[in-house]
């Protein structure tokens, strides 16, 4: 049999076995030649982690014993090899008892909701335990000391309506990502994942599930690796309950230890990790709010006015000029969820036909607290376009006419170029980002190249970086779809990311005229839809005065993304100072709301880039991005339902009701929902009736960005065709919502204002200037401006 054998991590000896490392010598045997003695030759055998020693007899000039020796040690390296494998099945056999042992023992005090479970750590495998084997009349003793991950969860807290916990990882190896489940008497509720631990680390987490008090107690259990996908040294040890009890109690204080960086907030409560829910903290911080998605700005159209070009009907988008103001969104309660809508209604003549039309507004209200908001940790990749385009000034174009391109020939004292102002904006961006941030950079023109990897910020050289960045240059043409292609294939590594603390984000900086490579918006819209549905979204950054909002505006309607409008470097600074958390945080997506009111239906949204996929019931928005409250007003907090009167009976109903169902999906993937009844009391209301001033503002807005597309569409289409100017807005049809086309490389046509548009702007500056007197704002200034300019242009 195999004398010792010696395996990694366990020593087993024989008892009675032949001592070894000497030889020895045998006595003289009676059958062979006289005098002649044989002695014992050691042979020692090294097969990777196993070894052994074995003895033979090796006779003096005998040119057999080679033969001989071979044998032997063969039939011992068997012999080695199948004691080998019995200990191996009898160590497994025996580990299994042992945990089974522990697990019982932790059994006897659960389930205790004020204990914490990882008492019993005692018990477990990380401490040496001896045991010991009979096997063919020889017994052998051996030490474990195998590493499990042991996942415990040691807090419940609540905050409001939300349910927070704390787990950790109190076993001696690595746990896995997990899932943790949120059960309300005994009903599954939620679940929440979690990340990879490391031996001791903790983690705080919670459950989109908003909890409301059920008289008298509710108790509350929540289970760690419910799923069983880690292999743990104690799975008997994972739950943890606690009971609430009704009225509630006065909120607990914040831990003394929280993970600043994790997604979790500072006082009074930590956050949920996906950085939304909060309900809880100081009475003097105010909630914040909500805006959509899309543009963030109509800065294009108004530089375009400023340098005397005609706009692109896309430069005004209704959300980008809902965002420039703030709205008394109408909420009348407390939020103490993610999402809560509210809904104000108006009645308003069209200041042109004077026919009565019928408004609903949908405020974008949350429960999360301003001072509780802190982004996730992110994975960011700028993508910025060097083209030929980007070196002209940001206050020209670069094409005059579709596809022909004109040299740029300009004084070095008539101002920066387009890439100077991009690359000095990725400059502000990178001052946003915390060390444990990763950055990553892509340039593109002709083509695609990788300028700065992926890694973290922490582990870079940020000034130099900065330095190199200001030195870039453009040239070349532009294929958008290179650039794009590229950074995408840079988040392959993070596909298992844990989404509960990393945002992953594209930031793209170009003028948008793509001329190379996919340029349909089908192509570059499947790129970065695919890129939304695996969590990765895209905020495009518009550069110079001849940015192509056109196609811009038609890729940011995918759920996740947004674009701003940048005219100088210093303007874009200021506002990432004030908006960069925002920015690259969205916290609601796919909200639908069904409308039900006989009699009526949808007939345009305002405030929404997916107002086109609006139907007769149900409205549709992608995202839901969190936006900045001054005094109780939300900036961009607003969408605006027109509704179309169906039948003329409908007058004569004294009240309408609407119901209203919305439902929506936050970041983790849980639906929520919302219902309400609004009622119009049409007896008294035979003037303009507005239930606030957010709703009077909001139609204000609309109607001054209706008119001002038409003009810009009607003037284009006159252009094109060479004749005279038939304006879409009259005293018959009154203000009506505008249809769009488009195309790509942008071409500059001069500011031009036809003699009927002249007159319409006139009249309706001083509808605009009443309205915005009576709506109490004076930041509606720059549209009332732009109303003079347009109506007194020559």
């Amino acid at each position: 049999m195999c004398s010792a054998v010696k395996f990694k991590g366990i020593a087993i000896s024989l008892k009675n076995s032949t001592v070894l490392g000497k030889t020895e010598n045998k006595p003289e045997m009676s059958n062979t030649k006289k005098n002649e003695s044989f002695k014992y030759r050691i042979y020692h055998l090294n097969f990777g982690l196993l070894q052994t020693q074995i003895k033979i007899p090796a006779g003096k000039g005998d040119e057999k014993m080679g033969k001989v020796a071979k044998k032997m040690i063969m039939r011992k390296l068997l012999s080695c090899f199948i004691v080998f494998a019995i200990l191996m099945s009898a160590m497994s056999v025996s580990v299994f008892a042992l945990n089974y042992d522990n697990a019982s023992k932790d059994v006897s005090n659960y389930p205790n909701s004020n204990s914490n479970s990882n008492s019993n750590s005692k018990d477990s495998l990380s401490s040496s335990s001896n045991i010991t084997y009979a096997l063919d009349n020889s017994t052998f003793t051996f030490t474990a000391s195998d590493p499990h991950p042991d996942l415990v969860i040691i807090d419940i807290w609540r905050a409001g309506g939300t349910i927070y916990y704390k787990i950790k990882n109190q076993g001696t190896a690595n746990a896995g990502a997990s899932n943790t489940s949120l059960t309300v008497e005994g009903v599954f509720k939620a679940s929440d994942y979690v990340a990879p631990l490391e031996p001791g680390a903790e983690r705080t987490g919670s459950f989109t599930y908003n909890w409301t008090y059920t008289p008298l107690v509710d108790k509350i259990t929540i289970c760690a690796n419910y799923q069983h996908t880690v292999t743990e040294l104690n799975e008997a040890n994972n739950c943890k309950s606690k009971t609430l009890v009704y009225p509630p109690p006065p909120p607990t204080p914040l831990p003394s230890e929280v993970p600043s960086r994790l997604g979790v907030y500072p006082a009074p409560y930590p956050a949920p990790s996906f950085c939304y829910g909060g309900g809880g903290g100081k009475s003097v911080s105010s909630n914040i709010g909500f805006s959509t998605g899309g543009a963030k700005d109509i800065n294009n159209f108004h530089e375009n006015i400023k340098n005397d070009y005609l706009p692109l009907p896309t430069d005004v988008t209704y959300e980008g000029l809902f965002y420039d103001y703030y709205f008394d969104t109408g909420e009348k309660e407390e939020c103490l969820k993610l999402f809560c809508p509210s809904y104000i209604y108006a009645i308003s003549n069209d200041p042109f036909s004077e026919e009565k039309e019928y408004y609903l507004s949908v405020g974008l209200n949350s429960g999360i607290k301003e001072s509780d908001f802190q982004r996730k940790k992110l994975n960011l990749v700028i993508v910025l376009d060097i083209s030929g385009s980007m070196r002209s000034s940001f206050s020209s174009y670069y094409y005059d006419r579709f596809g022909n391109r004109v040299e740029v020939n300009e004084p070095e004292d008539t101002g920066k170029a387009k890439i100077e102002v991009a690359t000095e904006a990725v400059v502000a961006l990178l001052d946003h980002l915390e060390d444990d941030d990763r950055f990553g950079m892509v340039l593109f023109n002709t083509g695609a190249e990788v300028a700065e990897p992926v890694s973290l910020v922490g582990a870079k050289n940020m000034q130099k970086l900065k330095g190199d960045i200001l030195e870039i240059s453009a040239t070349g043409g532009t294929r958008l779809s290179a650039g794009m292609r590229l950074a995408t294939e840079l988040f392959e590594e993070f596909s298992d990311i844990n989404q509960s603390e990393y945002e992953n984000r594209i930031i793209f900086l170009t003028d948008a005229m793509p001329n190379l490579g996919e340029t349909s918006e089908e192509g570059l819209l499947g790129m970065t839809e695919n890129n939304a549905n695996n969590r990765v979204y895209t905020t495009f950054i518009g550069i110079g005065v001849d940015f192509n909002t056109e196609l811009v505006e038609y890729i940011t309607k995918i759920r996740g993304a947004n674009y701003y409008s940048v005219h100088s470097a210093k303007q874009f600074k200021e506002r990432m100072d004030d908006e960069f958390e925002y920015m690259v945080t969205p916290l609601v997506f796919d909200l639908r709301l069904n409308l039900n009111a006989t009699g009526y239906e949808i007939e345009k949204v305002y405030g929404s880039p997916e107002a086109d996929e609006a139907t007769g019931e149900i409205m549709k928005v992608k995202t839901l991005f969190p936006s900045k409250k001054e005094d109780g007003e939300t900036r961009g907090g607003l969408i605006l339902l027109k509704l179309r009167k169906l039948s003329p009976e409908n007058s004569l109903k004294l009240n309408l009701k609407l119901k209203l169902n919305v439902s929506y999906e936050d970041r983790n993937g849980v639906i929520g929902s919302d219902e309400a009844t609004v009622e119009f009391e049409l007896e008294k209301k035979e003037l303009d009736f507005f239930e606030n001033s957010g709703i009077r503002k909001g139609i204000l807005l609309s109607r001054y960005a209706d008119i001002i597309k038409n003009w810009i569409i009607d003037e284009r289409e006159s252009i094109e065709k060479n004749e005279t100017v038939r304006p879409s807005v009259n005293a018959e049809d009154g203000i009506i919502p505008p249809i769009v086309l488009g195309r790509w490389e942008r071409q500059s046509i001069p500011l031009r204002v036809s003699e009927p548009y002249k007159e319409l702007f006139k009249e309706f500056y001083v509808y605009f200037e009443k309205e915005m007197n009576a709506i109490g704002d004076d930041t509606l200034g720059q549209e009332r401006d732009i109303l003079n300019t347009l109506s007194g242009y020559d």
